[in-house]
């Protein structure tokens, strides 16, 4: 079987309107998808960047004085991340909460969200 590595923000959900992730919107198309996939056998792991601080998402995350994340900060990001995964219905095997920072990523194996859709 095959793993997936599968972007939060922009893939599976909206990107939340000024980083806010509350306000982030199920994408049930790719949730349909990651599902069939996940009962298929297949490893899904969903990466994202939202307890990165150095991503312009300071408005809503407050930094200590040091600029990382506040403990506080931290657990209320992974707990409304679990919860939305939850809530949305996407079955997952893994969340990997470090993604580099970046504009732009390129690989050999990468896919936009409509190729994923389309593939089989």
């Amino acid at each position: 079987m095959s793993t997936y590595l599968i972007d939060m923000d922009g893939v599976i959900c909206t990107k939340g309107h000024g980083g806010k992730y509350t306000l982030a919107q199920p994408n049930q198309d790719v949730i349909e998808k990651i599902n069939r996939l996940h009962n298929y056998k297949h490893k899904i792991i969903i990466f994202t960047a939202r307890l990165s601080a150095k991503l312009g998402m300071a408005g809503e995350l407050d930094l200590s004085r040091h600029g990382e994340l506040d403990h506080e900060v931290h657990e209320n990001i992974v707990r409304l991340t679990k919860m939305q995964l939850e809530e949305w219905g996407v079955k997952y095997d893994d969340i990997n909460w470090v993604k580099p920072e970046s504009n732009f990523i390129v690989d050999d194996k990468a896919m936009t969200p409509e190729q994923f859709l389309s593939s089989e």
